[in-house]
């Protein structure tokens, strides 16, 4: 994980854990997992597997000099996962009150353009009452 090779820890983070099972090193492998999904680029939902990882290692490894860590981690990337929950919320909003914005502009370009045309025939029969007027 120091050279920044984050696939590569969780490769065999995964090993050594299933090789400890619910034994030290176990925990280890875990947090190192929880911590490699932090830092994976790109990875969806890593904040929640991540999550899931420290969870785990606070559940089975209950004497772990880990579990504090772990648990300032669970508390982190709870806080992080509701924020991006919270922003894909405010986005999708975002998009469809633009949408809405949108239908509404078009409806008054439409009422706009309605209202011109009405203005439009009102002075033709202005001049025809006009020329009317001048013929009587």
């Amino acid at each position: 994980m120091e050279k920044g090779k984050y696939n590569q820890a969780i490769k065999e983070n995964k090993q050594a854990l299933q090789a400890a099972g619910n034994s030290t090193p176990g925990d280890q492998a875990l947090y190192n997992l929880g911590k490699a999904r932090i830092l994976t680029p790109n990875q969806k939902n890593s904040y929640r597997t991540s999550r899931e990882h420290f969870r785990c290692l606070v559940n089975n490894f209950p004497e772990s000099d880990l579990k504090e860590e772990a648990k300032a981690w669970i508390t982190l990337l709870s806080e992080t996962i509701s924020k991006q929950n919270q922003i894909e919320e405010l986005k999708q909003s975002n998009s469809e009150q633009e949408s809405r914005i949108k239908k509404l502009q078009a409806q008054v370009q439409h009422k706009e353009s309605v209202i011109k045309y009405l203005r439009n025939q009102l002075k033709r029969l202005k001049q025809i009452d006009l020329e009317l007027n001048k013929k009587k």
